[in-house]
């Protein structure tokens, strides 16, 4: 990690150069996701969309919905004109008025703000259909898998600044490449709070490396947007703690920096759970989604939890397509061997302490939140949860890499793993667009 003398001038012409070229790496593998993923995903895209628009045409967050209010007609209307159950293979609805009529709630109404406020310029550009608006906040989610991407290689020079070039390329490259983040360019929040996350882990980064009140406070608002995006931003509570108590043990520690940097935190998180009280009469959302809607999938065990979540940590997708199975097993057994080996290189020092455990704190927090909604029977164990968690672990994973491998090295896992991601989203596209198969 770079010493704490150097305060200025850590990202130079050339890592400039690597950012905006893995930004616009992960901006293209988004658009590819934006454009081939069918209308209408199964990840709850008309529910997010009719948040958003919902949002625009009230003006203002008094029109947020509620998960009991059907979805909007338009929004019905044109999942319809889609044929949705065709594409993705579900039971079709009994009539076209019976799903005019009924279709399903905005179920995603329980969810925070700040994302669907970031999407009405979005959509109020793309027009009054709903069809093109969810493909101009698609390329939205685009931009976001592009900026994770560049968030990543930023986080790296932070934590590797004397190894520079080779370890931000090589972390942004991981990625940008990474199907189960590219996957985040669909009408849905989780690509907005993987890049809250990542930029909250960089901001606590800069705060131990130059403990300011500035910093401190850029890290306080950035915990407040990401708990007002969705629930996993409360990770980033323990992650400014943990730095804090760095600085503490450092005797670089002030009340005012304490106060800048939890404060704005806790104040977003008393907020939303009052609003969510006053509205529901249950104190957080996932009670709310519990108690109102009701459970959704089985509780797996302990075992049968982890092996699923392992299988979709890299790429979440899953059809039946001869291979993809296996691409996909591939895939994520080679980054799986590609983090170990860059963690196992750390096992000498010198070592990046607090790289170290901010990565763990996000990693580990992530896979509890995804295992505390499969137990309360919100989510089947699925990559989608998991993006968060990348953005930190590629940036450490590139820099044990480069320690065991060489700056040379290195780049021949990582470029492996491109490579199976391309053959893998090549066997997920063929067999529809040779109608046989719709991706999943």
């Amino acid at each position: 990690m770079p010493s704490r003398g150097q305060t200025e001038g850590l990202v130079g012409t050339t890592d400039r150069w690597v950012l905006v070229a893995v930004l616009a790496l992960g901006l293209l593998h988004g658009s590819f996701w934006a454009v081939v993923l069918p209308p209408w995903s199964l990840a709850d895209e008309p529910q997010h969309l009719d948040y958003i628009l919902s949002v625009k045409d009230g003006v203002g967050l008094r029109h947020v919905p509620s998960i009991w209010q059907p979805l909007r007609a338009d929004v019905r209307e044109a999942v319809w004109q889609s044929k949705r159950w065709e594409t993705y293979r579900q039971p079709p609805p009994q009539s076209r008025d019976d799903w005019i009529a009924g279709g399903t709630t905005s179920y995603e109404g329980y969810q925070p703000p700040v994302y669907y406020v970031a999407m009405v310029p979005v959509v109020y550009l793309a027009g009054s259909d709903p069809l093109r608006a969810m493909y101009a906040v698609r390329f939205a989610g685009a931009v976001l898998v592009g900026v994770m991407a560049a968030l990543t290689g930023l986080l790296a020079v932070e934590w590797f600044g004397a190894a520079r070039r080779s370890v931000p390329l090589l972390a942004g490259l991981i990625v940008a490449t990474s199907p189960v983040v590219a996957a985040t360019a669909r009408v849905t929040n989780d690509g907005l709070i993987a890049v809250l996350v990542g930029l909250g882990v960089y901001l606590a980064a800069r705060l131990y490396r130059s403990p300011t009140l500035r910093a401190s406070l850029w890290l306080g608002l950035t915990v407040a947007a990401a708990i007002l995006t969705k629930s996993p931003g409360r990770l980033l509570m323990p992650v400014a703690v943990v730095v804090l108590l760095g600085l503490r043990r450092r005797g670089e520690l002030s009340r005012r920096m304490v106060a800048a940097a939890l404060g704005p935190g806790v104040m977003a998180w008393l907020l939303w759970a009052t609003l969510i009280y006053l509205r529901y009469d249950v104190p957080d959302e996932t009670s709310v989604f519990v108690v109102h809607i009701g459970r959704i999938f089985p509780t797996l065990s302990p075992g049968e939890f982890a092996a699923g979540l392992w299988e979709r940590s890299w790429s979440s997708s899953g059809i039946d397509a001869p291979g993809f199975r296996g691409l996909r097993l591939a895939g994520t057994t080679l980054f799986t061997a590609m983090v170990a080996c860059g963690l196992l290189a750390f096992c000498r020092p010198p070592r990046p302490t607090m790289a170290i455990c901010l990565t763990l704190v996000v990693a580990l927090g992530i896979v509890v939140v995804a295992r505390m909604a499969n137990v309360a029977g919100l989510l089947p164990p699925i990559g989608r949860v998991l993006p968060p968690a990348h953005l930190p672990v590629s940036a450490l994973t590139a820099g044990g890499l480069v320690r065991v491998l060489g700056r040379r090295g290195a780049f021949v896992p990582v470029l492996l793993l491109g490579g199976v991601a391309l053959l893998l989203e090549i066997v997920w596209v063929w067999p529809w667009y040779q109608g046989s198969l719709a991706p999943g």
